[in-house]
């Protein structure tokens, strides 16, 4: 794809073609070890193959294949059920999985930071938990506590070379945390649904592993004259800085949810609504946080939580119960909040904001066969 560049007789071209093949043979099993004790167990076996034409910034498209890099992997899971009691069963699982490379656009072989090719993700997930049914099935409870062992963790990032950035490695990261869910019946037509989540999350890059940030680049886009030269990655790499024990982008510490649900039955029709409260934490929102704030005095490294009401309100017509009339209001109180935070590629000090949808009304009708 081209761009025409104004005030230029030169248009600004990226040019890749790829083409991903996969395959995978798989099989799990779960046998009965006692009458209240269960085993589970699968393995899965994955071939990928990825073909890249890489062509670059150049208006010409590639003809030869530049890069094609293959992931085979063996994964799988196992883990036990037991139960406790009728109503309630406690679990333990361990899931291996991964990511298949990638190929980026821009990439060096050489680029420390984004490379060409960028490895395979993997992860090691432990989970220990329950489930229960109690108050004669009133009230349902799951509670787990978790722990995600990455390594070569894919994220975004930035390149020494001028116009490099894509999907980098971090040798490894840690993931843990405690979820819990419930489900109560209040009486009856009235329900509440709720979840609160805590997480906790750390890099383990190392000392020596380093990620460049848009900041630097920019003052090495301005003080380095020759931009595809090796004083300039030098430049970037000088400035690049240590990520080890910093938090994943894009994972609050604390999140909640709650739900109250009501259905009453009328003269004319049933009237069911739903009101709920989302609450997100701040979170990190880049692999590095080095305090650096936009032209607005706002921190680029920290995401600000948010707190959100939805209602919806649905009516099933008496004698017409195939139809139902539906009012939806999405962030009832017009929060003004960002989902999510980027600053931009190649070095050119930008920064895009994913903002939540201001309050929206929706109406809809449906009509079942």
């Amino acid at each position: 794809s081209c761009a025409f560049v104004p005030g230029s007789d030169r248009d600004f071209c990226i040019n890749q073609a790829s083409k991903r093949e996969s395959w995978s043979i798989y099989g799990q099993v779960t046998y009965k070890l006692m009458d209240n004790l269960r085993f589970t167990g699968g393995m899965r076996y994955t071939d990928d193959r990825l073909t890249a034409w890489n062509g670059g910034f150049s208006p010409m498209p590639p003809t030869d294949v530049t890069f094609k890099p293959k992931d085979t992997e063996v994964t799988g899971k196992a883990g036990f059920e037991y139960d406790l009691s009728d109503d309630l069963m406690a679990y333990f699982s361990w899931t291996r999985g991964f990511k298949p490379g990638t190929v980026n656009l821009t990439g060096d072989a050489t680029d420390p930071i984004v490379p060409a090719v960028a490895q395979a993700e993997k992860i090691d997930a432990f989970e220990i938990g329950a489930k229960g049914r109690f108050a004669d099935g009133r009230l349902n409870v799951n509670a787990a506590a978790f722990y995600y062992d990455y390594s070569q963790m894919q994220f975004l990032g930035h390149g020494a070379g001028r116009f490099t950035s894509g999907v980098g490695n971090l040798p490894e990261a840690e993931v843990m945390g405690v979820e819990l869910e419930l489900r109560a019946v209040m009486s009856e037509g009235f329900s509440v649904d709720a979840g609160l989540s805590f997480l906790d999350t750390e890099i383990k890059a190392g000392p020596d592993y380093k990620v460049l940030e848009p900041g630097p680049k920019a003052v090495c886009n301005a003080t380095i004259g020759n931009w595809f030269g090796p004083e300039y990655a030098a430049c970037n790499l000088a400035a690049s800085t240590n990520v080890d024990g910093n938090s994943l982008p894009k994972a609050p510490d604390f999140s909640a949810n709650i739900a109250l649900n009501h259905v009453v039955n009328t003269s004319f029709g049933e009237i069911s609504s739903r009101l709920s409260y989302i609450h997100r934490d701040s979170f990190a929102s880049r692999v590095f946080q080095s305090g650096e704030t936009d032209s607005r005095g706002r921190t680029l490294d920290t995401t600000k939580g948010y707190d959100l009401f939805n209602l919806s309100i649905n009516l099933t017509p008496a004698n017409y119960e195939n139809i139902t009339v539906g009012l939806l209001v999405l962030n009832l109180t017009d929060e003004n909040a960002i989902n999510s935070r980027w600053t931009n590629n190649f070095g050119t000090y930008q920064t895009s904001e994913e903002f939540v949808r201001p309050r929206q009304f929706i109406g809809r009708i449906s009509y079942n066969f």
